[in-house]
Formats: C-alpha cells, sequence, structure tokens
C-alpha cells in the first residue's frame, strides 16, 4: 500500500496524483484517515520547499514544510501522526 497524495505542480498549480510508500504500521492509520473524509495534498513551494497537508471538509488538521530530500518520509509520518491524534485514530 502507499498513502495517495494530490500534488499540484508550478507554475499554475496544476494537480496530479502520486503516492508515497510508507511503512505498513504508518500507511494502516493514513488509510483510517482517508475512511474518515481526510485527505493529503503535497506542493513545492516557490523556494523549493515541500509543503504536505492534511485535511478534513476544507479544516487544515496538519501541516509540514520540508526540503524535498530524505525529510519527506518524517514529514509524510508528521502530518498523519498529528492528524490522528485530532480524529480519534489511534496511533501504532
Amino acid at each position: 500500500m502507499s498513502i495517495p497524495f494530490t500534488q499540484y505542480t508550478l507554475p499554475n498549480g496544476r494537480k496530479s496524483e502520486v503516492i508515497i510508500d510508507m511503512p505498513a504500521n504508518i500507511e494502516k492509520v493514513a488509510y483510517a484517515l482517508i475512511e474518515k473524509g481526510c485527505h493529503f495534498d503535497v506542493e513545492m513551494l516557490s523556494t523549493g520547499l515541500i509543503s504536505m497537508t492534511c485535511e478534513k471538509d476544507g479544516d487544515l488538521l496538519a501541516i509540514e514544510v520540508c526540503p524535498n530530500d530524505e525529510k519527506v518520509v518524517a514529514g509524510v509520518e508528521k502530518i498523519i501522526k498529528q492528524s490522528a491524534a485530532q480524529q480519534g485514530v489511534q496511533w501504532i
């Protein structure tokens, strides 16, 4: 399993679907969030940094901004953990 993100690309915010592979235990929490109506977005900022979010019904649950490198994995884990706490989803 992989976690689906909607990616917004420069320069015009064109949308595409991407997946980010994470360990199975984190993916399980992410899919529990998706079942509750959450979705994940990612976009590259003009600074070269990556912004990742988890949202539900127009509300921002978590955001992480990081370099587009190995720190993305930790950022994905962070937004999932924060969102799970807010949505009553048990963290692993």
